[in-house]
């Protein structure tokens, strides 16, 4: 078998192998912070389970952990959503 056709059917067996697979599982980070009259946003993602993204190796899907924030006279929301 030469190269190209290896590559070939690596392609198609990782291509079948993820299909067969669970779908992959997200923690969406949501935080806003508003302080006189200003409003700060940031998000974050958070891999819970790779899943069919386990056999793709090329997601590009990573940990975007937003860090724990503890800042006194902010009034700080945070919202956390599961996909």
């Amino acid at each position: 078998m030469t190269r190209d056709q290896y590559r070939l059917y690596n392609l198609i067996w990782s291509r079948f192998i993820a299909s067969q697979m669970s779908e992959q599982k997200l923690e969406n980070q949501s935080l806003m912070i508003e302080q006189n009259k200003t409003v700060w946003r940031a998000t974050g993602i958070k891999v819970l389970f790779e899943g069919w993204t386990m056999a793709l190796k090329t997601s590009s899907t990573k940990n975007n952990i937003l860090p724990a924030l503890k800042i006194p006279g902010l009034n700080l929301i945070q919202f956390v959503f599961y996909l």
